[in-house]
C-alpha cells in the first residue's frame, strides 16, 4: 500500500537520488531503450508508473500541494528520462504520470488536481511522441 511508511521512503529516496537510486534508474532506462529502440512491437517507454507524492511522513507540503510536487520533483525527472531515452531512441512514446494521491483517496472530496507539468517532459518537438 502506497501509504506504508517503507514505500513512502523508497519513492523519496528514488526522488532524492539517495544511493545513486535514480541514476540507476535512468541507466536502466538507456539500456531498456537501446534494446528497444528498433523493435516494432513496442509501443513505448512507462519511465515511472503511479509516481506518488514523496514522503508525506517528512514533506507534508509536497503531500498537500501535489501539482508543486509534479512540477518540481516529476517533471524534472521525467525530462531527464526523456533525455535518456532519446539518446537511443527517437521513435517511441515515453508516457508520463503526475502524482496520484489527491485523486485516488477522497481526504480532499475527491477532488482531482491539476497535473503540475508545464509541458511535456521533451517540449514541443516531441508532442506527437
Amino acid at each position: 500500500m502506497y501509504t506504508a511508511p517503507e514505500v513512502a521512503s523508497a519513492f523519496d529516496a528514488l526522488y532524492k537520488n539517495k544511493d545513486g537510486l535514480l541514476d540507476k534508474m535512468m541507466a536502466y532506462w538507456s539500456v531498456v531503450s537501446a534494446r528497444f529502440a528498433a523493435n516494432d512491437n513496442v509501443i513505448g517507454y512507462d519511465i515511472l508508473n503511479e509516481p506518488w507524492t514523496a514522503n508525506m511522513y517528512h514533506q507534508e507540503s509536497l503531500f498537500l500541494h501535489p501539482t508543486s510536487f509534479d512540477t518540481d520533483v516529476l517533471f524534472p525527472i521525467s525530462q531527464e528520462a526523456h533525455t535518456t531515452v532519446r539518446v537511443n531512441d527517437q521513435s517511441h512514446i515515453i508516457f508520463f504520470e503526475a502524482a496520484q494521491f489527491p485523486d485516488t483517496l477522497p481526504f480532499f472530496g475527491g477532488k482531482v488536481m491539476p497535473i503540475g507539468f508545464p509541458e511535456t517532459p521533451g517540449g514541443t518537438d516531441y508532442l506527437n511522441r
